[in-house]
Parts: C-alpha cells; sequence; structure tokens
C-alpha cells in the first residue's frame, strides 16, 4: 500500500463513520484492503490512534458511540498485538509507527 499515515487514518474514519470509503456493512472489505501494522483490526487501529491523542476509554467510548466494555476490549486486543503493557508505551509505539493521534 502506497498511502501515506495520514490517507490511511481518513480512510479508516471514514469507514467508521459510514462515509464514502466505506459503510458499516462492508467496513470488514475495507479492513482487509488496508495494510494496518502487526494484524490490528481497523476499529483496533482507530482506538489506538484515540488512545495517542490522550482520550481515557470512557471519551474514547463516547465518542465511538459503543460502551466503555467494548473499548477496553478493543485497547487489551490492540495492546497483545503491538506488544505492550501499558498506555504510555502504546502511546510510544503510535508515536514511532505514525499513528497519528486522532
Amino acid at each position: 500500500m502506497d498511502a501515506s499515515t495520514a490517507e490511511v487514518i481518513d480512510l479508516v474514519a471514514r469507514v467508521a463513520r459510514g462515509a464514502p470509503g466505506g459503510s458499516p456493512s462492508t467496513r470488514h472489505v475495507d479492513a482487509k484492503l488496508l495494510s494496518l501494522p502487526q494484524g490490528l483490526t481497523v476499529r483496533e487501529f482507530e482506538v489506538l490512534g484515540l488512545v495517542a491523542a490522550g482520550l481515557s476509554n470512557a471519551e474514547i467510548a463516547e465518542r465511538l458511540y459503543v460502551s466503555i466494555n467494548t473499548v477496553k476490549t478493543y485497547v487489551r486486543a490492540a495492546y497483545r498485538k503491538i506488544g505492550v503493557d501499558r498506555r504510555a508505551q502504546a502511546v510510544v509505539w503510535c508515536a514511532h509507527h505514525g499513528v497519528a493521534a486522532n
């Protein structure tokens, strides 16, 4: 994939909103077209971007219209895939891998 980090983040955001570039019913197809690092899903990638932006789990849940427990599940899965244990480590990982804060 030759897209820049900003282009990938923009596509992920559009897919999450169901805007042009993806809809909730085609989200799985769009995720397969993206080459996300460490085998992250689109949603895990999006959550990591929000973690990098300094949002709390509660703020992420509110922004994504999901429960806080759902956010915790995404965060745990993403941490496992990128090999970190703490939020600060995830933020550093995001900075090193071009995952921009949303």
